[in-house]
């Protein structure tokens, strides 16, 4: 049956608790009053469909504005004055434009309401004025000329309610004319002379801003000039007139507060506070945030730098689970019949009402999708959310989760559910409290932070102070090292456990620390090794020093060589590599010592047992080619005594090194030797010798075939099937057998069959009842003989290769091959 699962929006009898921080109460007071983002100037361009501008005595506009249309909009224009106090004058020593009050022009066109409002959308967000109704009015046409100008001033009142200038700028062929736009000790230049033909340019700026318009040095630069009008009755509560957002007080009240809060004794790590939008996790980034979440954010980024904090954005999760009783309209699935299945695939039946929590199995808080205050994403995994990290105190009470389900009781298992809400925030915390954050969610999320302490991104050398800083958190990260495979279960960090492992080493390495390097090789490394530390571990052990490394080795080689031999070959390969042949007394012990526990660990591996149905498992993790480089290895690092002890083991254990499947092909992998490199040949010759002794032992004669159909098991059970089949087994002449018999019993006699490893084939023939087990026997140990008869003849043939035929030594053994050889070639199976 499947699981009928339901999604509803209501909320369950039962609120999630949260526990919000008590400590920064001032700050929720500050940060409630910012409801405004924006700048004092924002500008832009857009693509669209021209407007159909008709000016008296000219007729309607082409675009780009053509010279001939620019120079009689002149000969209708006036010269622009400009104000003094209560004055109004003309002098082109101030102000040097054409003017076309709006009564002499028509503006329209089929798209351009809409475009304009676009424009007014866009000038809008970008001062701050989201949630106020503001509107935008024709002041003049401008028309500069080559040499117009109007120097810095700022713009007066011209109408009730106004706030701010727009300004559109026409395509029109010009250069110069730069707009320069200062406030508050900022100043922004908007040059608009090279819009593309399809291209209308806008600025907005306060009223209060000063600006002035840069001389045209050839062309003409037109422009349309609006009043920004806030209207009557503004929409957001409480809202005063218009003027530039300033959050300077805010910001250095808020720096201050984040100061004495995270100084007192009993202030969190860190505080998430919550945004009032719902963000996407992708889309997530300071840039898109809107309205009074921008707003704060940026009182928070600014303050939190003046406080010595830093800020960054995340999503925050909170998340529960656990068994519930629901109340629910069960009607739906009455109306099935009793006999009818629930499709796996079928949309689960509605469920009306709410639940009751009865005990939750797991409850989890977090912080992920990490950007930084420059929208820059930051690797550092999910961090905990702790008691008391969360603002504004009851963000979420009455609040229903952004994702809730009930699961229906099925079976043996009762009703469960899950529910949570993901919500963006602004995290800050101290910057001296930087390790202890991401220490929260375990060593490994402290990575990149030891890392940009260890490696400066700007390439410089690091400081002393960041040394020290560095030192300190790679000891707390060494000490708190989460235990063997406890990462997959229950840690998240920025990457996965053996690249933290590797990269974690390597940072060690390069802080220098032997102490550090000697406890998180022994605690950590060897522990969980997998052979992808091993280019660290050759290169901290040039640090540590032979006596520590050969401890550390040969710790490593006993806990591994017998379960992961082929890791543990290519580190001896390694060690040996780095040692080269300048190694010192003290290196060339370490070796051996290490070699010593490399191949003492190999030939203890213990065979694995059969299973219940005496089918043997795989004999070893051991291989030809690991074995052949371990020969080469301990050969060339003058250890080959080690060797021949080694391959005398082996030759002891060939249920466990397969002299067809391991040795053999091992010797075929190694180089062929010679007499004068007495080295090679006294390892070399053993292991050919036993191996080739045990292949002819085996399939010196070829398999004798099977002379009749008797087997020989002897079953244990003293049922009357099993003594029918018992009779079978025994029976020489009888390859077939019919059982028939009811169901359990065909089932048990079928097990028998398996359990015993007998050689023969069981299926059941339907027709009639009961129904007929049909038992045959086969040649099946006959047939595999032969398959590794001939396997075993031709690596005696491959062997045979590889050793002198003139060598006294093992004349014997090549005879015999050639002898056994022969009798192949005329042996065909039965």
């Amino acid at each position: 049956m499947g699981v009928a699962t339901t999604y509803f929006s209501a909320m369950s009898a039962q609120p999630m608790e949260i526990e919000y921080n008590k400590v920064f109460g001032p700050l929720e007071k500050i940060l409630a009053r910012v409801r405004r983002d924006g700048d004092f100037q924002v500008r832009g361009t857009r693509e669209l469909p021209m407007p159909r501008i008709e000016v008296d005595g000219i007729g309607i506009l082409s675009f780009p504005v053509p010279e001939s249309q620019a120079v009689a909009m002149i000969g209708c224009a006036t010269q622009a004055p400009y104000g003094r106090g209560t004055e109004t004058l003309v002098d082109p020593n101030v102000r040097h434009v054409w003017q076309l009050s709006p009564d002499r022009a028509r503006i329209g066109g089929q798209s351009w309401p809409n475009h304009f409002a676009a424009i007014l959308e866009q000038v809008s967000t970008g001062l701050g004025c989201e949630g106020w109704k503001i509107t935008a009015e024709l002041y003049k046409i401008l028309i500069y000329d080559e040499g117009g100008f109007f120097t810095s001033h700022r713009d007066t009142e011209k109408v009730g309610g106004m706030f701010g200038t727009l300004i559109v700028v026409l395509p029109s062929a010009h250069q110069g004319g730069e707009l320069i736009i200062r406030h508050a000790g900022r100043e922004v230049t908007v040059d608009m002379a090279h819009l593309e033909n399809s291209e209308i340019g806008f600025v907005a700026f306060y009223a209060d801003c000063e600006h002035e318009v840069r001389p045209v040095t050839a062309g003409h630069r037109i422009c349309l000039v609006y009043n920004l009008i806030q209207s009557a009755g503004p929409s957001v509560k409480g809202s005063g007139p218009l003027a530039i957002p300033d959050e300077t007080k805010t910001i250095q009240t808020t720096a201050k507060l984040l100061g004495s809060a995270f100084s007192s004794p009993i202030a969190p790590v860190k505080i998430a506070w919550l945004l009032e939008h719902h963000y996407s996790p992708d889309g997530l980034t300071f840039a898109a945030l809107k309205s009074a979440d921008r707003a704060r954010a940026k009182v928070l980024i600014q303050a939190a730098e003046i406080a010595g904090c830093v800020a960054h954005l995340g999503i925050v999760h909170l998340e529960q689970s656990g068994s519930a009783e629901s109340n629910y309209d069960s009607s739906y699935r009455g109306r099935r019949r009793y006999h009818e299945e629930v499709d796996e695939d079928e949309p689960p039946a509605p469920i009306n009402g709410n639940f009751e929590i009865v005990d939750i199995y797991n409850s989890e808080q977090f912080i992920d999708q990490w950007r930084d205050s420059q929208d820059q994403p930051v690797s550092f995994g999910p961090i905990p959310l702790k008691p008391g990290e969360l603002l504004p105190d009851g963000a979420l009470d009455g609040v229903p989760p952004d994702k809730q389900r009930l699961t229906e009781a099925t079976g043996n298992e009762g009703a469960s559910f899950e529910r949570s809400y993901h919500r963006a925030a602004v995290v800050v915390w101290p910057a001296a409290s930087y390790s202890r954050v991401l220490l929260q969610a375990g060593a490994i999320a402290a990575l990149p932070l030891l890392q940009a302490q260890l490696i400066p991104a700007d390439g410089t050398n690091q400081t002393i102070e960041a040394l020290e800083a560095a030192a300190n958190l790679a000891q707390q990260m060494v000490e708190s090292w989460p235990p063997p495979f406890s990462l997959r279960i229950f840690q998240r960090g920025p990457v996965d456990q053996d690249t933290a492992r590797t990269m974690m080493l390597g940072l060690l390495i390069r802080l220098g620390d032997v102490g550090l390097i000697q406890t998180f090789v022994e605690r950590v490394v060897i522990t969980e090794f997998d052979g992808l530390e091993i280019p660290k571990l050759i290169e901290a052990s040039n640090l540590i020093g032979p006596e520590n490394a050969s401890t550390l080795w040969v710790q490593l080689m006993t806990e591994h060589a017998a379960l992961h031999p082929e890791m543990c070959i290519r580190l001896l390969k390694a060690i040996a590599a780095s040692l080269g042949s300048n190694a010192t007394p003290a290196w060339t012990k370490a070796f051996r010592l290490t070699s010593i526990a490399l191949t003492t660990g190999l030939t203890q591996q213990k065979p694995k047992p059969a299973d219940r149905w005496n089918q043997p498992q795989s004999k070893s993790a051991f291989d030809a080619p690991g074995l052949a480089t371990l020969i080469k290895v301990l050969e060339n690092g003058d250890v080959a005594d080690l060797a021949r002890q080694m391959i005398e083991k082996m030759l002891k254990k060939s249920e466990q090194f397969d002299p067809l499947g391991v040795l053999a092909p091992a010797l075929s992998l190694l180089s062929k030797p010679s007499r004068q490199h007495k080295k090679r040949f006294t390892t070399f010759a053993p292991l050919w010798t036993g191996t080739v002794g045990f292949l002819l032992q085996r399939s010196e004669q070829p398999p004798a075939a099977p002379q009749n159909w008797q087997q020989t098991a002897k079953l244990q059970c003293p049922c009357a099937g099993c003594r029918e089949l018992q009779v079978f087994i025994l029976d020489p002449e009888a390859s077939v057998h019919r059982f028939r018999v009811r169901q359990e019993l065909r089932s048990h006699l079928s097990a028998q069959i398996s359990f015993y490893g007998l050689e023969m084939d069981s299926e059941t023939d339907r027709i009639g009842r009961p129904q007929t087990l049909v038992c045959t026997k086969n040649r099946r140990e006959y047939e595999r003989r032969c398959v590794e008869y001939r396997k075993d003849i031709s690596a005696l043939k491959m062997l045979a290769d590889l050793m002198d035929t003139n060598a006294p030594e093992t004349a014997t053994e090549l005879e015999r091959i050639t002898a056994a050889s022969d009798r192949a070639k005329k042996w065909s199976p039965a």
